[in-house]
Order: structure tokens, then C-alpha cells, then sequence
């Protein structure tokens, strides 16, 4: 806590001793709000944020990027999983042709 909230504090203990319920009440609920909105900001220098740091903007693009993003990624499963698919149908043929192939060799040979 600060030197501004040891302040505070002391008041509070010093109003405490001698007020009166509601003063003492609406001292506190100053306080209160004081702190609160003290607590927002990192030093008593930094300048108080006045917009709301999502703007319709940025959200439309994080939408929109985020959106772009799994199109990518479906569109590249969907690729390799056809490349996979055709890798996997073309072993057999690939196979059969060789074997062919060794077959006229052996053939031509003889």
C-alpha cells in the first residue's frame, strides 16, 4: 500500500474514533470507491484507460482471423489425408507393376 492509502487509512482510524454511523458510512463508501478506481491504474501517473480495449474492430478481425485460421487447418487435413489415401490405393499397383516388370526382364533373358 502507498503513502496516498496510509493516509486514507489514518483518516479512517481517526473519523472512526468520533463520527457519527451515517458520516462514518459515506466516508467509507468514499474510500471505498477511491480505492477502487486507485486500483485500476499502476502509478498515480499513469493516465486512467477511457475506452474499452476491445473495440468492434479488433474483435471483427480476431473473429474473422480465427475463422481463416481453421479453414486453413481443415483444408490442409483435407490434403494430406488425400495424398494419404492416394499413397495408400497406389501401393498395390506400384507393386504389381514391378512385379511385372521383373517378370518381362526375367522373360527377355531367357
Amino acid at each position: 500500500m502507498g503513502a496516498q492509502g496510509e493516509r486514507l487509512s489514518f483518516r479512517l482510524q481517526k473519523v472512526a474514533r468520533g463520527a457519527q454511523p451515517a458520516a462514518l458510512s459515506a466516508r467509507l463508501q468514499k474510500a471505498r470507491l477511491l480505492r477502487a478506481t486507485h486500483a485500476m491504474t499502476v502509478s498515480s501517473r499513469t493516465p486512467t484507460v477511457t475506452h474499452d480495449p476491445y473495440s468492434f474492430p479488433m474483435e471483427f478481425l480476431l473473429l474473422w482471423w480465427d475463422d481463416l485460421d481453421d479453414l486453413t487447418h481443415a483444408c490442409r487435413h483435407l490434403a494430406t489425408s488425400a495424398l494419404a489415401e492416394v499413397a495408400a490405393a497406389s501401393a498395390p499397383l506400384v507393386t504389381g507393376l514391378s512385379a511385372v516388370g521383373a517378370w518381362l526382364l526375367l522373360r527377355l533373358q531367357a
